[in-house]
């Protein structure tokens, strides 16, 4: 089956959205005049109390937050409100992501250390000039456009790969969580491994943990990895490893981002039927496509009789018989000549 082409869908990006709270009191309509004949969705909030909530039901490009608020008496109360809503934000987990903008009326040293230890991505001094405000905004609206682009073409990839039958998974290491897999994935799972979802069968991890030694992104650290082979019967499952997938509202940052998974693809293949393949195009007899199938797979002349009930000697005499049809003298140069018949036929397609 050829693998399905899936490319980055393209649809119009909406306008930015901007969270604005500030305390009614505060004569920020300008503020939100000039955001908003720049082109973005303005949300005014006076209810500095309800911020986390609104914040998850809107999922905005970025919020704007004063820090100090008045009590209930109409005192202020102080940074401790603005500061804490702005750690409620960053505990929940779906609004983590957002970048949050506080708004100080102290430009202090401490004032500025405050308000990054309880989590902001960025400050403004007020009276803030709309030049600094948008500058600043627009770096935070593409970050955040540009990852929730980036989380739809992932939700398309596995859609695509469900519908054409694929059996994928997306495995996520921190907690060796088994987040998706395509109905065809999860029935080859129980076949080999015995283990249903959300369990991640311990061979596959330990797979995973040795290909991505070292690689700290989204991409794989040395290209592809070699596939994971399991062996039942006369059947042989094949596991690649893809690239991994930004979860939504993530920001591409390399070295820092936490990935919503790995995409794993796996493909069946009949031993027999790659043999009989082998053996119909270079005239072999049906040991001798044996032997070579077993040559492609690393294996010595002893394991490959112990394979097929033979002695490593008997074994011997197919591989040099098998080398003067091939016409070749090496080991090596036979495996190769197989596996270049991976372009030619479904059944030595997944040789490799």
């Amino acid at each position: 089956m050829p693998e399905p082409f899936i490319s980055p869908r393209m649809f119009p990006r909406r306008p930015p959205v901007v969270l604005l709270a500030t305390p009614a009191c505060e004569p920020l309509e300008a503020m939100q005049e000039g955001l908003e004949e720049s082109g973005y969705h303005v949300e005014l909030i006076h209810d500095g109390g309800s911020v986390p909530q609104r914040a998850a039901q809107l999922q905005p490009d970025a919020i704007l937050m004063a820090t100090e608020w008045p009590d209930a008496s109409g005192l202020v109360s102080g940074v401790s409100s603005g500061l804490d809503w702005v750690r409620c934000i960053r505990h929940a987990s779906s609004t983590s992501h957002l970048p949050v903008l506080l708004l100080l009326n102290d430009g202090s040293e401490r004032s500025v250390a405050s308000a990054y230890g309880a989590g902001a991505t960025d400050h403004l001094l007020m009276p803030a000039r709309m030049s600094e405000l948008l500058a600043r905004l627009q770096v935070h609206s593409r970050a955040a456009q540009a990852a929730r682009e980036q989380a739809h073409v992932s939700r398309q990839a596995l859609s695509a790969l469900d519908a054409f039958g694929y059996a994928s998974l997306t495995i996520r290491l921190q907690d060796s969580s088994l987040l998706w897999q395509t109905p065809l994935a999860q029935e080859l799972l129980w076949r080999y491994f015995g283990t249903r979802p959300p369990v991640v069968p311990e061979p596959v991890l330990r797979w995973m943990k040795k290909s991505l030694q070292g690689g700290a992104t989204t991409t794989l650290p040395m290209g592809e990895p070699p596939r994971l082979h399991v062996d039942r019967g006369d059947t042989r499952l094949s596991l690649r490893l893809h690239g991994g997938l930004h979860a939504e509202g993530e920001r591409p940052e390399p070295e820092t981002e936490r990935r919503e998974g790995w995409l794993v693809v796996m493909a069946e293949q009949s031993i027999s039927v790659t043999q009989q393949s082998l053996s119909k195009h270079f005239g072999l007899t049906a040991r001798e496509a044996e032997v070579l199938y077993w040559l492609t797979q690393g294996k010595t002349n002893r394991d490959i009789g112990d394979i097929l009930g033979s002695s490593p000697a008997t074994v011997k005499k197919h591989t040099e018989r098998l080398y003067v049809k091939l016409g070749v003298e090496t080991r090596t140069a036979a495996a190769a000549m197989a596996l270049g018949r991976s372009g030619r036929g479904h059944a030595a397609a997944e040789l490799h």
